[in-house]
């Protein structure tokens, strides 16, 4: 006989989301994985696909907290939309922080702020986040940062370029390459 899935209600997917808000805000990683399963799935645009488990996400944790040590959610931008008959919640945000540090991925501490806006879809199993789904403006994120141009300067309009004359010499290739075999 399956056993049935437990249910979370709307109180305790708040109470949960405002408690992993503050641990955020604490750069509390144990606080922040208690309310994880063990094999979590973990997606956000910084990296280049989503991770699994307690201590992937630990580290991608500590990762963000030592390049963003001032990290910080104002609470007043913080609002949380939870469904108990999806068993999942929409929590919207503001993130503020300064890049001091590097970050894994081989990226150099900027020394610059950043304030974006974002997304957090969570789903639920078993009273526990077993997916948490960033959304943000990655572009405008690594801009603010400087680590892309602006997109209005000549520096982007030639990175945009540059990218172009790339794709098309790479299709201009391929057509060339067809044909010789033919």
């Amino acid at each position: 006989m399956a056993t049935a899935k437990s249910t979370i209600t709307e109180a305790r997917i708040r109470e949960i989301s405002k408690a992993m808000m503050k641990a955020w805000n604490d750069h509390d990683v144990d606080a922040i994985l208690a309310h994880l399963t063990d094999d979590v799935l973990w997606a956000e645009p910084s990296l280049e696909e989503p991770i699994h488990g307690k201590e992937a996400v630990a580290a991608d944790l500590r990762d963000t907290f030592t390049a963003f040590p001032d990290l910080h959610f104002p609470m007043e931008d913080f609002h949380i939309f939870p469904s108990a008959e999806q068993q999942a919640n929409v929590a919207t945000w503001t993130l503020t922080a300064t890049m001091t540090g590097p970050l894994e991925m081989g990226l150099p501490a900027t020394g610059k702020p950043v304030r974006i806006g974002g997304t957090t879809v969570s789903r639920f199993h078993d009273g526990e986040v077993s997916e948490f789904t960033t959304y943000y403006d990655s572009l405008d994120f690594m801009q603010q940062l400087g680590l892309l141009p602006k997109t209005s300067g000549i520096g982007f309009r030639a990175l945009v370029l540059a990218d172009f004359l790339a794709l098309r010499a790479g299709a201009l290739a391929g057509r060339a390459r067809k044909a010789v075999r033919l």
